[in-house]
C-alpha cells in the first residue's frame, strides 16, 4: 500500500468528521474509507465511555447485529487475544487476530462463535485515541485465505489517531444540540436475566434507547450499552455506574446496573437510564474539548456555581490564575461567558427543568 494513499485516506476521514451531518454518518463513512486502503469483509465501530470503556454506540456494516451480546460476553470475560482493553495499553494499538493464536484459529472464541458461523475468518482490530483517552475501537473481518498482513496493521495505525479525532469532534459537535421538548412517560427501567436476555422493559427505557441513534436500528444494536454495563456486572464489578451516552438532541443520559435481589435464587440484572447530572458528565466533556487537569478541576467548581475567589481558596490558586484557567475553558468550549457555558453543556437538561 502505497504511503500516499493512506495519507489521502486520512485526509478525507478528517474531511468526513467536519462534514457529517451526525456520529452515525462518520461512522459509516470512516469505516468504508478505511475500506479503501484496509479491505474487509465485514466491520464493526463502537464507540466507547472513555473513563470506563464500555459501548456507548455501535456502526455495523454486513455483520449480524444479533451477535452483539455475544461479542460484549467474550470482552469482558478477557479469554480471547487482542481485546480492546489490552490493545489500548500497546504501540500501536492495532493486531491481528491469526497472530495472535498462532494461527490456529479454533483457539479464538470470537472465530468460534462470531466469525466462523458467518463465514469469516482473519480479524484486525485497533482502538482509537487522542488526548489520552480511548474513543472507540474497530474491528474488521475477512473470509477464509485473505489474512490480514503487517502492512494492513501499519496502514490501520497510521489512521488510527484521525478516526479517534472524527469520534470526538462528532461528539464536539452534538453537545449543546438543540434539545428535544419531549417529557419522560415514566421511569426508563430494562431487567435482564442471568443470561443478559431482557426480561422486561418500560416503554421510556426502549424510547431513549432509540434516541441515541439517528437511523432505526434493530433492538439487539440498541440494547447494545445496556448488555455492556450489565455483562460488567456480572463479571465481578458490584455495580455499574456512570455510562455516559450522548442523544441526538443533545441530551446526556446516565446507564446504570446493579444486580436485583431476588428471593428465588434467580440472578437478574436492573438497569435504569435517567437525565445526567452536569457533576456526571464533567470528565468526559473535559476529554471532548481538551481541558487539563488543573481546567476540569475549575469546570467542576462553575458547574457548582463558586466564584473565582472561592475556587482559588479550594485550589490554592490567585484569582487571577483561576480567571485565566476560565478563560482558557470558554476558549476551548467557544463560548464567551458561564451563562453560554452552561447552555452549551447542559442545555436540555435546564430547558426542560431538570
Amino acid at each position: 500500500m502505497h504511503t500516499e494513499q493512506i495519507d489521502r485516506t486520512r485526509d478525507r476521514i478528517r474531511d468526513l468528521a467536519r462534514t457529517a451531518s451526525h456520529a452515525e454518518e462518520y461512522r459509516q463513512g470512516m469505516l468504508r474509507l478505511v475500506g479503501e486502503v484496509v479491505p474487509w469483509d465485514g466491520a464493526v465501530l463502537t464507540a466507547l465511555d472513555p473513563a470506563t470503556h464500555l459501548v456507548t454506540a455501535a456502526t455495523l456494516l454486513d455483520l449480524d447485529s444479533s451477535r452483539c451480546a455475544t461479542a460484549i460476553e467474550i470482552e469482558l470475560a478477557e479469554c480471547d487475544g487482542n481485546l480492546y482493553t489490552a490493545l489500548a495499553r500497546q504501540t500501536p494499538g492495532v493486531a491481528v487476530l491469526s497472530h495472535a493464536v498462532g494461527g490456529d484459529m479454533a483457539r479464538s472464541a470470537r472465530y468460534r462463535d462470531l466469525y466462523r458461523p458467518a463465514g469469516l475468518h482473519d480479524e484486525l482490530r485497533a482502538v482509537a485515541r487522542a488526548g489520552g483517552s480511548c474513543w472507540g475501537a474497530l474491528s474488521l473481518a475477512r473470509r477464509p485465505g485473505h489474512n490480514f498482513t503487517d502492512d494492513d496493521i501499519a496502514a490501520l495505525a497510521t489512521l488510527e489517531g484521525a478516526i479517534a479525532d472524527g469520534l470526538r469532534v462528532m461528539l464536539l459537535r452534538a453537545v449543546g444540540a438543540a434539545a428535544s421538548d419531549r417529557q419522560a412517560a415514566g421511569p426508563a427501567v430494562i431487567v435482564l436475566d442471568s443470561a443478559g436476555e431482557v426480561e422486561s422493559c418500560t416503554a421510556e427505557a426502549l424510547d431513549l434507547l432509540a434516541g441515541l441513534s439517528w437511523r432505526e436500528v434493530d433492538l439487539p444494536a440498541l440494547l447494545l450499552p445496556v448488555r455492556s454495563a450489565a455483562a460488567r456486572l456480572r463479571r465481578g464489578s458490584r455495580d455499574v455506574a456512570g455510562v455516559r451516552l450522548h442523544a441526538v438532541d443533545g441530551s446526556w443520559l446516565l446507564l446504570h446496573a446493579a444486580p436485583l435481589c431476588s428471593t428465588n435464587g434467580t440472578s437478574r440484572t436492573v438497569v435504569t437510564i435517567e437525565p445526567a447530572r452536569p457533576p456526571e458528565v464533567v470528565s468526559i466533556v473535559a476529554a471532548v474539548i481538551g481541558l487539563t487537569a488543573r481546567e476540569t478541576e475549575v469546570l467542576e467548581h462553575l458547574l457548582a456555581g463558586h466564584t473565582s475567589i472561592e475556587i482559588g481558596r479550594k485550589l490554592y490558586l490567585s484569582p487571577y490564575t483561576v480567571n485565566d484557567h476560565v478563560q482558557h475553558i470558554f476558549d476551548k468550549a467557544g463560548v464567551r461567558n458561564r451563562k453560554e457555558l452552561m447552555t452549551w453543556l447542559f442545555f436540555s437538561h435546564y430547558s426542560q427543568g431538570a
